[in-house]
């Protein structure tokens, strides 16, 4: 069986904009030489421009977040609660998707 790929969004930002124009967008691209990078090189902030984090919405729930962003036709590469949930590389609570095509 074919390993299932998915093409990283060039405009994670923009898609989340585009879905909640009120969210507090509080991290996307970083490149190589931002201080968080650094850390954790590893993370699609530091290699994509699919990687989105924000502020959680009030009256809105991570799983309607993450619905929404679906509902709209684009995929989920990955998804974090790190509100509910924080990984040992989260700066504060939000919540991150890497969004794909």
């Amino acid at each position: 069986m074919a390993a299932v790929t998915f093409k990283v969004s060039s405009n994670g930002v923009g898609v989340v904009q585009n879905l909640f124009p009120n969210a507090k967008i509080t991290s996307g691209y970083r490149g190589p030489d931002h201080p968080l990078s650094k850390k954790n090189p590893r993370s699609f902030h530091a290699r994509t421009k699919g990687a989105v984090d924000v502020a959680a919405m009030p009256g809105m729930t991570f799983q309607q977040y993450i619905s929404k962003i679906k509902a709209a036709g684009h995929k989920i590469i990955e998804a974090r609660d790190e509100v509910n949930n924080p990984s040992g590389h989260a700066t504060g609570p939000h919540w991150h998707v890497v969004i794909g095509e």
